[in-house]
């Protein structure tokens, strides 16, 4: 398999090095913020790739096996499907993967308020949506090119991250006043 930490490793090193050389040329406090918040999230982002994407199974006897014995993670196109059984039977492992689902996308929302004040709420929720249609999407055709569902789109997994999203955006408008105040947001271009 394939594991995470190759794209943890590549897209980290992109922005450090894109946002570093950044930095090097125009040396100021708004400068190593915004070079910072950027870092930051590639660093983010190159997780979220690596936790939603990662490790990719390519060994044959493995795909075969999966196959063989329909192993695999079914599809879900029905909103909230699962989740109520969820909490009538105490199953609480899928409640856990809700909220992981629902945490892995706040700092999404934050981030992108923070690195781009100008756009409205609703784009930020939007781009968070749009993300993670691409994630369960990419899920999806990866299965389908194995055969077998290693990952599996799940419509809960979107609804959930753009939850987290909205949160991360909350959360924002609830500190930008502090963020403003302790010079923490970056000025407008």
């Amino acid at each position: 398999m394939i594991n995470g930490n190759v794209p943890v490793i590549l897209i980290s090193t992109i922005f450090i090095i894109v946002f570093g050389i950044k930095f090097l040329r125009n040396r100021n406090k708004e400068s190593l913020l915004r070079s910072f918040y950027y870092i930051l999230f590639g660093i983010y982002l190159s997780f979220v790739v690596s936790y939603t994407l990662f490790p990719l199974p390519y060994q044959k006897e493995l795909k075969e096996l999966m196959i063989d014995e329909n192993l695999g993670v079914p599809n879900n196109l029905i909103p909230f499907a699962g989740i109520m059984e969820s909490v009538q039977t105490g199953y609480y492992q899928d409640l856990v993967l809700i909220a992981l689902n629902i945490l892995l996308f706040i700092p999404f929302g934050f981030a992108l308020s923070v690195l781009f004040e100008r756009l409205k709420k609703s784009s930020v929720v939007l781009l968070g949506f749009i993300t993670s249609l691409i994630i369960e999407s990419l899920q999806f055709t990866y299965s389908q090119y194995l055969g077998y569902n290693y990952r599996s789109f799940d419509v809960n997994d979107l609804i959930m991250n753009t939850l987290g999203t909205i949160i991360g955006v909350l959360i924002f408008s609830l500190l930008r006043r502090y963020l403003k105040e302790q010079n923490l947001l970056l000025s407008r271009d």
